[in-house]
């Protein structure tokens, strides 16, 4: 048990790539009623550091495989859907993320 503890403290830690208040794009469109959109919001609050899980992993590695075993960040952003209208709250780590200008 002290082993997986000193092995998880040894662990990277990502650099915070936004801070609250940033606006950002995803980098995936989302769905909403059948209509595809690009998310465009602002950063309200950022979780962690921690370690992802292997689904959470499998699917951000496909986009930077330096971000493995890392403990990460997560961006909670807040947006209003460009179909629906309706004010929504999503976390996003920061490969699926660009600043926007």
């Amino acid at each position: 048990m002290e082993s997986a503890a000193r092995r998880c403290e040894e662990r990277a830690l990502e650099t915070k790539i936004f801070n609250v208040g940033d606006a950002v794009e995803a980098i995936e469109e989302r769905v909403c009623n059948n209509q595809t959109y690009h998310m465009r919001g602002e950063v309200v609050a950022i979780i962690g550091p921690r370690v992802v899980d292997r689904e959470e992993a499998k699917w951000i590695c496909s986009v930077d495989r330096n971000w493995f075993d890392k403990h990460v960040f997560q961006y909670e952003v807040e947006f209003t859907c460009s179909v629906c209208k309706e004010r929504v709250s999503v976390l996003y780590f920061a490969p699926e993320l660009k600043i926007l200008d």
